[in-house]
């Protein structure tokens, strides 16, 4: 069964690329491109995998790390893995987070591949 990954960013087009990538390699990705939509899908499609960018829309990461916190993260072994740009960088230090890894854009998609 292929990993399902559950990928939130506000750039659609980025978005696009993302999911041919992930997809070609052997992922099944779901993409949001805010927070709204992210908790919606975290609730009804139990990704087994999250790539969050740090400026979502509505609400933005800091909501849904918040909302993983207090307990709903939907499996425990579930990686996440948060974008940071270099002005979000603190965002790390300001909540003990969920994620797993934090990776500064921009990136390799391979690196991100890589951490699963």
């Amino acid at each position: 069964m292929k990993p399902r990954l559950l990928w939130a960013d506000p750039d659609t087009e980025l978005l696009d690329l993302y999911q041919r990538a992930f997809t070609r390699w052997g992922f099944v990705v779901r993409t949001v491109t805010d927070a709204q939509e992210c908790l919606t899908c975290l609730r009804e499609y139990d990704p087994q995998a999250i790539v969050l960018d740090c400026e979502l829309l509505w609400g933005g990461a800091d909501g849904l790390l918040e909302f993983l916190c207090d307990g709903h993260r939907p499996a425990s072994e579930m990686p996440v893995i948060l974008l940071v740009g270099e002005e979000s960088q603190t965002l790390a230090d300001r909540f003990e987070l969920p994620a797993d890894h934090c990776v500064r854009k921009p990136f390799r998609l391979q690196d991100i591949r890589d951490r699963f």
